[in-house]
């Protein structure tokens, strides 16, 4: 408790004193205990996480075992079935993780803005109001109830529309769909828990994006020659590694169906490798887009700092020709000592970087380490799924 208190100590010194929870509780927060702990700041209840976790799993295998009167086909399909593992066991709790991880990373680099030498003064009222209503979107307790009623409606089309060999066995049973107590667990809890978890998820990075389009069009004072090749706005960019557990549960979702897929029919691991590729896409697209909020404002100042820099150094430089070349002066060994050259020198690094500024605040390692723990519950996958004598040849080919 205490290092959560020294951590959010040092995140208000950071911010000017302001380190609001924008996107640690989302709609579903006030229903979910470990959730409940980060709005009492206490840090991430793993815990409550585990907790949550195991009722949505535990009751499938037990209810398979009473349903068979022992160890049965039912039971036996349900601890085969890799792909409600992976979304209960990995998805469910790298969701909830989310809540600490990924809002505290986004709420800080919303709160970063605060700092004076972004906001100033004068729009230090309209940023605080932005973001209490920032808050309060993420916090909706009309959004969580239409997630809470739309995750059921789709869990039930679903259910009646897919077709009945879609179900694994410990779901429909022998005869009919979801006559057995596990498959009516997974339809009343698991997967609307599952579905309510996503789509509370995606609320908020629809509240992240309009948060960005909001602060882009405040008038924030940027920096073109910046040493971070944005304008002073490529903390922003940091937001995409934040993105890290929600990448993780959703390869964990595709790692189980392709799991599942590899032990029921025998598909070869290659028949999904271009499906891998899409969702990691698709996943860094979510997390690169928000950004493209600050495009715009990113190349008005790009283009305000080329003809400005520009200006300036072309005339330092031909003050400095006319000094130093046109004059014939003749140069000594203490020409380096003179200040002019440390001035030319300094200015050319300020107008490097307006010239080599990037029109989105993105970081290419937060993209690859998105990427990596995205495809990362693939590889228990791969290292079940192809023969260890396949593993072993292409080790052989990478090292001799």
């Amino acid at each position: 408790m205490d290092r959560q208190k020294n951590k959010i100590s040092h995140m208000e010194a950071a911010h000017g004193g302001y380190a609001p929870q924008i996107f640690e509780i989302g709609p579903l927060g006030r229903w979910l205990p470990g959730t409940r702990a980060l709005a009492r700041s206490k840090g991430f209840d793993w815990r409550a996480a585990a907790l949550v976790a195991l009722l949505a799993w535990l009751p499938l295998p037990l209810l398979a075992l009473i349903s068979d009167g022992g160890y049965g086909r039912v039971t036996a399909s349900m601890l085969s079935d890799w792909g409600v593992h992976f979304r209960l066991l990995l998805s469910v709790p790298a969701l909830l993780f989310a809540d600490a991880f990924c809002g505290a990373r986004l709420s800080a680099i919303a709160a970063h803005f605060h700092i004076p030498e972004i906001v100033g003064e004068e729009n230090r009222p309209a940023l605080e109001a932005l973001l209490a209503r920032t808050k309060r979107a993420c916090e909706s307790a009309w959004v969580a109830a239409v997630i809470v009623i739309a995750a059921y409606i789709i869990t039930v089309v679903l259910f009646t529309r897919l077709p009945l060999a879609e179900f694994p066995l410990w779901q429909r049973g022998s005869a009919v769909r979801a006559t057995t107590p596990s498959g009516w667990w997974h339809v009343i809890v698991s997967a609307p828990l599952l579905l309510a978890l996503v789509m509370g998820w995606l609320w908020r990075w629809l509240v992240w994006f309009w948060l960005l389009i909001r602060l882009a069009r405040m008038p924030f004072e940027l920096c073109a020659a910046h040493p971070d090749h944005a304008a002073g706005l490529k903390f922003v960019g940091f937001s995409v590694r934040a993105f890290v557990p929600i990448g993780f549960a959703v390869g964990a979702m595709l790692a189980g169906r392709v799991a599942a897929e590899v032990m029921r029919t025998g598909a070869k691991l290659e028949t999904f490798q271009y499906v891998l590729a899409e969702v990691v896409i698709a996943v860094i697209a979510m997390a690169v887009i928000p950004t493209v909020a600050f495009s715009l404002r990113l190349m008005a100042e790009w283009r305000a700092g080329v003809f400005t820099y520009g200006r300036l150094s072309s005339g330092l430089g031909q003050r400095f020709e006319e000094k130093w070349i046109r004059a014939g002066r003749k140069l000594g060994p203490d020409m380096l000592e003179q200040t002019d050259f440390s001035a030319a020198i300094d200015l050319s690094s300020y107008v490097a970087n307006v010239y080599d500024m990037q029109l989105l605040p993105i970081d290419i390692r937060s993209i690859v380490i998105l990427a990596i723990f995205t495809a990362a519950p693939m590889l228990p996958v791969v290292l079940v799924g192809a023969p260890l004598s396949v593993i072993l040849d292409d080790l052989a080919g990478v090292f001799f």
